[in-house]
């Protein structure tokens, strides 16, 4: 049951140019106690720039549809202070002490 795959093109979502595949695959009937064929179908959007995502759709008959959309997106950086390490941050050894074991 090899999938169809069909290029969608590009379209902006959430602010970011996307790229679109629609994957279309169909169980036979029988195949796996069906009694009729089952056609599954997924749309996907990647944001080449980004790397990521940006919305994906998934009709499966067996377990329903599921979709994913990316919103809010900021692309500014991030507040600093979400990386600074707390005031009353302590590092502890754990193997001080200990021996080091190296094998070969």
């Amino acid at each position: 049951m090899p999938a169809t795959n069909v290029s969608l093109g590009q379209k902006t979502l959430a602010g970011l140019q996307a790229t679109g595949t629609k994957s279309e695959y169909t169980i036979p009937a029988g195949q796996i106690g069906n009694e009729q064929p089952i056609t599954v179908t997924s749309e996907k959007w990647v944001s080449e720039e980004l790397g990521v995502t940006v919305s994906s759709t998934l009709h499966d008959p067996m377990i329903g549809d599921t979709q994913f959309h990316l919103s809010q997106i900021e692309r500014t950086e991030p507040d600093p202070s979400l990386f600074a390490v707390p005031a009353d941050y302590t590092l502890n050894d754990v193997m001080a002490g200990k021996p080091v074991i190296i094998q070969h």
